[in-house]
């Protein structure tokens, strides 16, 4: 029975984190957009500077792609899997997730994207603080 087990735990798949490579390193927005992202992209492009100094990046997990510079593409297989770990299997309405550089999810908003409410939680965290002191120097 132990063999039977052992067995099977190493031809299951392990379900491997897409977001790992960036946890301690970036901050990132978990985008789900339904229908016109146009608003989405102008947001972005005006806060591409505030998102770079925040380590913040964007990674799309709708169907359609974002043609977006700075954008992080992930196989359709990366999206499904974090689309259901964040439960966004059906989302009728757009949806934003901040992911902390521990990897934790820090807020979530919906319909419409506001970068500074996002940027304003961010400057409060500890780590950012202390990013902000060591960039004063």
């Amino acid at each position: 029975m132990k063999l039977l087990l052992l067995s099977l735990a190493l031809i299951s798949p392990v379900s491997a984190n897409p977001l790992e490579k960036f946890q301690w390193e970036k901050r990132l927005i978990l985008s789900y957009i339904s229908g016109d992202s146009k608003a989405f992209q102008k947001q972005f492009l005006e806060h591409k500077e505030a998102l770079a100094e925040r380590d913040l990046i964007i990674i799309n997990l709708a169907k359609s792609e974002l043609d977006l510079e700075g954008v992080v593409k992930l196989s359709n297989e990366e999206k499904r899997e974090l689309r259901s770990r964040y439960q966004l299997s059906h989302p009728a309405d757009s949806v934003f997730i901040l992911i902390g550089k521990d990897g934790g999810e820090k807020s979530r908003q919906l319909q419409t994207w506001n970068p500074e409410k996002f940027f304003a939680l961010i400057d409060t965290m500890p780590m950012r603080k202390a990013e902000m002191k060591k960039q004063q120097k």
